[in-house]
């Protein structure tokens, strides 16, 4: 058995709950910015107003594109269970071929927020600040890989 440095284990079901969600909230947003230039009379403000949510529905889906369900963490692997567009996938490496950072983004109404990244071959797993992956997890996640990666030795 093998020592575990971090280990972080998030359900997956809230996450799906709130990505079925998504387009009913911006219908509903859509329909109340509609309807304030609709009854002033100015209907070419509608257009603007749907271009903008349409945007951020598309930049909400892109960031709901991973999610993370497992990070395990120990001096031999590290193990990542996440969803891909909701088709779950397994990462098993030694610490040497990946990479674990944390990078920061703005939220919406939520002001600065850090997003963890993990690179594996090419590929960019980005797992965004919510409620089940909270700001100290993203913190801590990305503190036990870098001791992991300070004390192998070269």
């Amino acid at each position: 058995m093998t020592d575990v440095l971090y280990e972080i284990n998030v359900s997956a079901a809230n996450h799906r709950k709130r990505k079925r969600a998504v387009p009913t909230a911006y219908f509903i947003g859509f329909a109340l910015l509609a309807v304030i230039p609709l009854m002033s009379g100015s209907w070419k403000l509608v257009l603007p107003a749907a271009l903008i949510i349409l945007l951020h529905y598309i930049w909400d889906i892109r960031k709901q594109r991973y999610f993370i369900t497992s990070l395990t963490i120990t001096p031999q692997k590290i193990r990542i269970r996440y969803l891909e567009k909701d088709e779950e996938k397994y990462i098993e490496e030694v610490p040497q071929h990946i990479e674990i950072t944390r990078e920061s983004w703005y939220g919406y109404r939520t002001g600065r927020k850090y997003k963890l990244v993990i690179y594996h071959n090419g590929e960019k797993i980005q797992q965004y600040h919510n409620r089940d992956w909270t700001e100290l997890m993203i913190l801590n996640a990305e503190r036990h890989f870098k001791e992991l990666l300070n004390n192998i030795p070269a």
